[in-house]
C-alpha cells in the first residue's frame, strides 16, 4: 500500500521507501464493540418483541383476523428493525465526530 495513498504524514512515514508495504494497526475502543455488540442483540430481540406485541394487539383489542394481525406485526417488526439501523448509524457518526474533536 502506498503511504501517500493511505493520507499517512511523511514524518511517521520517514523510514519508508518507495514501494514498501504499510500496515496501519488501529486499536479499536470498546465501547465501540459494547455497542456493536448490544445493537446486534436488540436487532434480534426488539423485533421479535414488537412483532408478537403488535400481532397480540391486533387480534386481541382491535379485532382484526389472524391473516391481517400477522401483516400488520410483520411491517411493525421490519420497521423496528429499520429504526433500530438507522440508530446504530447515527450514533456511530455522532461518536466519529466526538473522535475527531478530540
Amino acid at each position: 500500500i502506498n503511504a501517500e495513498y493511505m493520507g499517512v504524514c511523511s514524518t511517521a512515514m520517514a523510514d519508508t521507501q518507495p514501494g514498501d508495504t504499510v500496515v496501519f494497526n488501529r486499536r479499536v475502543a470498546p465501547g465501540v464493540i459494547a455497542k456493536l455488540v448490544s445493537f446486534s442483540i436488540a436487532m434480534i430481540l426488539v423485533p421479535i418483541g414488537f412483532y408478537f406485541l403488535a400481532q397480540n394487539v391486533a387480534a386481541e383489542l382491535l379485532g382484526f383476523r389472524p391473516i391481517n394481525a400477522n401483516i400488520g406485526a410483520a411491517i411493525v417488526a421490519v420497521l423496528t428493525a429499520n429504526v433500530l439501523v438507522a440508530l446504530f448509524v447515527y450514533i456511530a457518526f455522532q461518536s466519529d465526530k466526538k473522535e475527531e474533536e478530540e
